[in-house]
């Protein structure tokens, strides 16, 4: 049985192997472009990624990230 899991990842990818199983058919690194996924899925995921990459101050990493704020809220509204 493959196990997948959903975790972001700073610069993309959000689906990724979770046990030997899966990794043995899909690799390593995300793997949502070789699921079998609707056009619309992948935009939302997509989506989803720009959202989470916007917390973070990319000119800073380790600094406070004046995005975090915005991108929790627009994640927030989206449920």
């Amino acid at each position: 049985m493959y196990k997948l899991k959903l975790m972001f990842e700073w610069g993309g990818g959000i689906i990724w192997c979770d046990n030997d199983a899966a990794r043995e058919v899909y690799e390593v690194g995300a793997i949502e472009e070789k699921l079998p996924l609707s056009k619309n899925l992948l935009e939302e995921l997509e989506n989803l990624s720009k959202i989470h990459d916007g917390a973070l101050d990319w000119s800073n990493p380790s600094g406070s990230s004046p995005g975090r704020k915005k991108s929790l809220n627009t994640l927030r509204e989206m449920h």
